[in-house]
């Protein structure tokens, strides 16, 4: 761990994070994990296949990039298929 006092945001300011959801993680849980490492300087990828809203999901893999862009930092976006 650093000792210069930068703590979090020098650990992970060239880290990428990569925020996968999954039908047991909505990506409405992933937004704020997401958002503080945009803040301290990392970078985010997210994974999700809610691209279009949907009345029991409150986020889109669309809508949490664009929260993770006004926290700061990259947004970079897979979109992963629906089950086979």
């Amino acid at each position: 761990m650093p000792t210069d006092g930068r703590g979090l945001a020098a650990r992970v300011a060239t880290k990428t994070l990569v925020a996968w959801s999954n039908t047991s993680a909505p990506i409405s849980d992933l937004q704020p994990i997401s958002k503080d490492a945009s803040r301290v300087g990392a970078n985010v990828a997210i994974a999700a296949k809610t691209a279009e809203p949907h009345p029991k999901l409150k986020s889109t893999i669309f809508t949490t990039a664009d929260e993770v862009r006004a926290a700061g930092g990259p947004a970079n976006l897979v979109r992963v298929p629906e089950r086979p």
